[in-house]
């Protein structure tokens, strides 16, 4: 995997998102080994099979967590300014950020560099990470890491705190699964992975899906395992090689190469859409409406949704050419915008191209509010109007290696060695 495609599977929205279904592949699993639940008797599975005891538990923290979910950051009316700067570590190529009260986790591949309040507290992290994200609060770093050197099959789920990067402690994950993601919403984690077929072997791949409840990460337990985590969903799809996921207010929704499948917070099947393909991108935007982007027979073509499921569009877009597709942003009112390497795409509800603009990056765009988008060119930070119109809004002294992230009315971003606070 080439440098641009490593950059591009990190970098999908990574803070901020799977049991019997219609498609006949996904189906309520426990960890196949038939012992007790792992997690503690407090958590809401019983039994060797993990069965829900409470999904309206499940239910109500799912509809809590959307509730609560922030809108897009506001259009800059303005030019923005540089309001701090720090030096980043030579070993760091920068290709995606993570942006919280404690500090900024500028990530590249497997290696990270926490950066406290004020370019103070630094640390860098040799995770082998392949899903991270920070807890709600920005103090805690969360990990999906596969153990490197033999020693345990399982996969982790690390809590390593901000912004120093120690460890705090962890819970094992699915065995033998690799190609981790993970998605926050609130207290909610939704950990999605897949098991390879085993070579000379009859037995399939497996795609899974695990909502964990996780309102501490800081409490940890017997042997350095979090006590205040719970699984409390999980799904497995055989047959099933590839997983891209999001959530709306009803749940998670999972593209696999099987098919879409929508899911409530309990993580049971409501509506399924079966198609052969392989997904490269997929999001779900804040109404429950949906886009994939994916390889269909030899083509790859947008494909969007509605919120109960239903196909609202089919287009070919140009081949892409990465393993992960371009990035989808679903709008509000429907639309869709792709930011592939080199330009960006934007449709209507109606999947009738509204405009397209050439650009010197490969790095996603951004939705802000009101339908607008803010995305790099070359060293620029530039925001596209629902119309397509442009104006850049900053201007760095070398070419920008990551999206632009806000957070609490400020923004970050950052070069090859620099990374910038903009307000």
């Amino acid at each position: 995997m080439n440098e641009k495609t490593s950059r591009r599977r990190f970098n999908a929205e990574l803070v901020g998102m799977a049991a019997s279904t219609t498609l006949g592949c996904w189906r309520m699993a426990g960890d196949g080994r038939g012992e007790a639940n792992p997690l503690g008797d407090d958590s809401l599975w019983s039994g060797p099979e993990y069965r829900l005891k409470h999904p309206e538990r499940v239910l109500e923290l799912g509809r809590r967590a959307m509730a609560g979910r922030e809108g897009p950051p506001t259009v800059p009316t303005r030019e923005l300014h540089v309001r701090d700067t720090t030096k980043l570590s030579d070993e760091v190529l920068p290709g995606w950020l993570l942006v919280g009260d404690q500090g900024v986790v500028v990530c590249s591949g497997g290696f990270c560099q926490l950066i406290g309040p004020l370019g103070m507290a630094r640390a860098e992290l040799d995770s082998g990470a392949s899903g991270l994200c920070l807890d709600r609060t920005g103090a805690h770093l969360l990990v999906t890491s596969l153990p490197r050197y033999g020693g345990d099959p399982w996969a982790e789920l690390q809590s390593r705190r901000m912004p120093g990067g120690g460890k705090v402690g962890y819970v094992y994950t699915d065995p033998r699964h690799e190609a981790h993601e993970i998605h926050r919403f609130d207290a909610l984690y939704l950990i999605c992975s897949v098991a390879p077929k085993p070579l000379h072997s009859r037995s399939k791949a497996v795609a899974g899906a695990m909502l964990t409840h996780a309102p501490s990460l800081g409490l940890p337990g017997l042997a350095g395992r979090l006590t205040d985590v719970h699984r409390v969903a999980f799904s497995t799809s055989y047959g099933a090689s590839m997983i891209r996921a999001g959530a709306g207010p009803s749940g998670p929704v999972l593209a696999t190469d099987l098919g879409v499948e929508w899911k409530d917070w309990a993580l049971r099947s409501t509506a399924s859409w079966p198609m052969e393909c392989r997904p490269l991108a997929f999001a779900v935007g804040r109404s429950g409406e949906s886009a994939l982007v994916a390889v269909i027979g030899l083509e790859e073509w947008l494909v969007a949704f509605d919120a109960d499921g239903t196909e609202r569009f089919r287009v070919k877009v140009p081949q892409s050419h990465d393993d992960y597709g371009p990035h989808v942003i679903v709008n509000d009112d429907g639309g869709v915008i792709l930011s592939p390497a080199g330009y960006l795409l934007a449709f209507d509800r109606a999947g009738l191209r509204r405009w397209a603009k050439q650009r010197e990056s490969i790095n996603p765009a951004v939705l802000l509010a009101d339908g607008h988008v803010m995305f790099g060119h070359r060293a620029g930070l530039w925001v596209a109007d629902p119309g397509g119109a442009t104006r850049e809004v900053w201007r760095a002294p070398a070419p920008l290696e990551t999206s632009p992230v806000a957070h609490g009315g400020r923004w970050w971003v950052a070069t090859a060695d620099e990374l910038y606070e903009l307000s």
